[in-house]
């Protein structure tokens, strides 16, 4: 078979998964798991949904990201302006392809879940982009809200005072 060798329930005459051996008890749901019918012993209309499962599987194989690139505009960026940030992943037919993006100092420049910077501030910026599976992110309750250790990219914004206006100093 194209898929490890595992359950399989024939769902037209047992709906509720009852065929095969008892394994064990679980406490959730309290019912008894089977273990299905035997491979070996599968009639050929069984054997057919088998393989198609088979097929159905490995079709949505999960394919990690393995590399994220960012490529910004060239084109400089001043206060009060925005930019969108592209990302290249590779694989490029990775199952995951989100990003979560981070700013190292947002009241310079923020960047949004799209990946749009927002330029406020004159200063220097580096921003961040991590793959989605990779930094794990947590829904709640958690001291980090992702982790920032897997698969990431990052690039560096000079942010300009804006043109025409004029930086003061209070002294």
């Amino acid at each position: 078979p194209i898929h490890p060798a595992g359950r399989f329930f024939d769902l037209r005459s047992d709906l509720f998964e009852q065929e095969g051996t008892k394994k064990k008890w679980p406490r959730l749901w309290n019912k008894w798991h089977h273990d299905g019918l035997s491979l070996k012993q599968l009639t050929p209309v069984q054997q057919q949904a088998y393989d198609k499962l088979g097929k159905a599987i490995a079709s949505k194989k999960y394919i990690p990201v393995k590399q994220i690139a960012l490529i910004k505009s060239e084109a400089p960026l001043s206060t009060g302006q925005s930019q969108k940030l592209r990302a290249k992943i590779y694989p490029t037919q990775a199952t995951r392809q989100g990003l979560i993006w981070e700013s190292d100092n947002p009241k310079v420049a923020s960047v949004d879940k799209f990946g749009v910077v927002h330029a406020h501030a004159p200063g220097t910026v580096t921003v961040s982009a991590y793959s989605w599976h990779d930094a794990q992110p947590l829904s709640a309750n958690g001291k980090e809200s992702y982790s920032r250790k897997g698969i990431q990219d990052s690039v560096t914004f000079a942010i300009a005072p804006k043109k025409g206006s004029s930086i003061h100093s209070d002294k």
